[in-house]
């Protein structure tokens, strides 16, 4: 049992005693079931429908700070671009005001590649996401938020393992060498049927067990494996656990909810 929840079990059953009795709740044992930490607790009407609202304004006011939060990275963004622009504008300038006209080309050039290579990197992010979204297992995820991190991990993963090529309209599939990735025949992968390859393969997708449960995956795992829980996995792969990244590197583990 969740240990948050052990600590506000007497808060919760003054609550109940109280319900109804301050006549704010309806009619005396009329109750309502909330999940408080993954468990079903039944409280009085109106403690429940007073929690239920403090849930949801604290939901609107993190979106809200996530808005704000957004709007002054696009702004700092905004402000960093156009400093770098004025700055590139300047050199160049320079340059020709010297007679030095193939170094001002050259700088042209590279700044129109760093566009080009900014804008690839937008539309591969997308077509990842559109890719993702695509995906039966990924679809099952019916909370939105959730899905959403859920994807956002995923085109962190997949994202070094490919780019967008502008020229074609496409995503590829690529190694570190520039060279796409090949099936069991030795014939190259689409961008398509690798991201289908990684997502099948993901743990994050495939049904995990409680520890313990004795069903399917639960249990003691087999000598070797480790167990470990789908937000220790995440965290590894955001970079945020060292000690789960070393498991999932070794590749000897077992996912589990929690």
């Amino acid at each position: 049992m969740p240990i948050r929840f052990l600590l506000g079990l007497p808060m919760l059953m003054a609550a109940a005693g109280d319900g109804g009795g301050s006549g704010g709740g309806g009619a005396a044992g009329e109750a309502l079931e909330v999940d408080i930490d993954g468990l079903k607790v039944s409280l009085p009407k109106a403690q429940a429908e007073q929690l239920i609202a403090k849930r949801q304004a604290a939901k609107e006011e993190r979106r809200q700070l996530d808005i704000r939060l957004g709007a002054l990275e696009a702004e700092k963004r905004a402000a960093e671009e156009k400093a770098e622009r004025e700055r590139q504008d300047a050199e160049r300038a320079k340059l020709t005001s010297k007679g030095e006209y193939d170094k001002a080309l050259e700088l042209e050039k590279k700044t129109h590649a760093e566009k080009i290579g900014k804008l690839a990197d937008k539309y591969r992010d997308a077509e990842l996401r559109r890719q993702i979204l695509a995906n039966p297992k990924v679809a099952e995820v019916k909370d939105p938020a959730a899905r959403d991190e859920l994807v956002a991990l995923f085109i962190s993963q997949l994202k070094p393992g490919c780019r967008f090529n502008v020229d074609a309209e496409r995503l590829e599939a690529s190694t570190d060498g520039g060279v796409p990735p090949v099936d069991k025949d030795g014939k190259a992968l689409s961008a398509e049927a690798w991201i289908a390859q990684r997502l099948d393969a993901s743990p994050l997708l495939r049904p995990a067990a409680s520890p313990g449960s004795g069903a399917a995956g639960g249990g003691n795992p087999p000598a070797g494996l480790k167990v470990i829980t789908r937000k220790q996995y995440e965290a590894s792969v955001r970079g945020e656990d060292d000690e789960t990244s070393a498991i999932v590197k070794a590749g000897k583990y077992r996912v589990v909810d929690g």
